[in-house]
């Protein structure tokens, strides 16, 4: 365990940014300012933890205390300018973001930490930020890479991708810009570029984890699930307890009929995590797949007790309903999920097979057609869906004629 201020502040970082545990970090940073109260650092990034958790009120009151200490520490008003725009204070937030500016016009406390740009840049005037630090410091290095990040999570996906390609000239040895530049490469849907991108990355630290991850998401996107399945293995081996690991793994498992070890990998993802409830939603659709679907039905009914407006949820039930022959009830949480989300082409699939099995033809055909209009490239046919159905009557041990 760690026994100094900088050793709780490290693991505090990689709890926020690597694992998005917020309740952890802030455990961790509370221990850094038991040992060392007055520590500027551990002050600014509790404040950040607590932004996270949209407690955006305490997270202005932690700069405060860090501002009190050093008043030009320009992080602590970034990112107070950050969270008091989210809570409608927009002429103290203007006043910060004012001091922040003048700061850095002067010289004077030109302490930019990527925390801001990897955790804050959600508020939609973030980006006026990297522009405006552009701006004042074009030649700088570290500003073009916050301003490439600040572009990728603002999903301008397009110009992200031209800055880290201009970037990575820069300093082709930085493995955090590949991996990101692989990000942007693959929501753009390039996917091979993408996996030369993590690749790349990986070159340079071979245990570069957040790049494992990315690049099995990529290889999982391209249906080359054994190597996906590698990746996350890797990933688990030096975090076995990383649950988004566990998650993926255990999809890739179930498209490869492997059901029982992706079963293992959700009901250990939920042993870490119990109130995840998109491993609850896979976990029932592995339990419908094994014949299992009372099981299925606990999973789904568990997350509709948290959130009755999981749209996945309320799916995976109705599914669960109609191969147990319960079409009517089925019907009537295909429909819920309808009213939350229209473009969802499965729904309306599964609510036509769910009527056709009823006899009520004319709406299975108008059910048939929105789920082609939202997807016209998927097969939709009957024929299709009844195999999987057969597939499903098997595993339970019924006779399929």
């Amino acid at each position: 365990m760690p026994d100094s201020v900088e050793g709780w502040i490290a693991k505090g970082d990689y709890a926020l940014y690597r694992k998005r545990r917020y309740e952890e970090s802030l455990e961790c940073y509370d221990k850094a300012l038991k040992i060392e109260p007055e520590c500027v650092v551990a002050w600014v990034s509790k404040g950040v933890a607590l932004s996270s958790l949209e407690r955006l009120k305490e997270a202005v009151q932690c700069y405060d205390k860090a501002l009190k200490i050093e008043s030009e520490y320009v992080d602590a008003w970034l990112n107070k300018f950050l969270d008091l725009q989210k809570l409608g204070r927009t002429k103290e937030a203007v006043n910060c973001f004012d001091e922040a500016m003048q700061l850095m016009r002067e010289g004077r406390g030109l302490r930019i930490n990527k925390r801001i740009t990897l955790i804050k840049n959600d508020s939609p005037d973030y980006h006026l930020i990297s522009q405006w630090l552009l701006e004042l410091r074009p030649g700088n290095k570290n500003t073009v890479g916050d301003r490439c990040l600040d572009l990728l999570k603002n999903e301008k996906f397009e110009e992200a991708l031209e800055c880290y390609n201009k970037r990575v000239e820069l300093e082709p040895e930085n493995e955090e810009l590949w991996n990101n530049r692989g990000v942007a490469l693959h929501t753009l849907r390039k996917t091979e570029q993408a996996l030369e991108s993590y690749n790349r990355a990986l070159c340079i630290k071979p245990d570069y984890e957040e790049a494992l991850f990315n690049k099995g998401l990529a290889l999982l996107e391209g249906l080359w699930l054994e190597e996906a399945i590698e990746c996350f293995n890797k990933v688990l081996y030096d975090n076995p307890d990383d649950v988004q690991a566990l998650y993926q793994k255990g999809f890739a498992l179930c498209n490869l009929c492997r059901r029982e070890e992706a079963l293992q990998c959700y009901d250990k993802a939920l042993q870490i995590k119990p109130s995840d409830g998109y491993v609850w939603v896979m976990r029932g659709v592995v339990l419908l797949n094994l014949g299992r679907g009372e099981e299925a039905l606990e999973c789904y009914d568990w997350v509709l007790q948290t959130n009755p407006k999981n749209v996945y949820a309320l799916n995976g039930k109705g599914v669960a309903l109609y191969l147990s022959g319960r079409s009517e009830e089925a019907l009537e949480f295909y429909d819920k999920a309808l009213k939350i989300e229209t473009n969802m082409a499965a729904l309306w699939l599964n609510k036509s097979i769910a009527l056709r099995s009823l006899g009520r033809m004319e709406e299975t055909e108008r059910c048939e057609s929105e789920a082609h209009r939202r997807d016209p490239d998927h097969d939709f046919s009957q024929e299709y869906f009844q195999k999987v159905y057969n597939l499903a009557r098997k595993e339970k041990g019924e006779t399929v004629k």
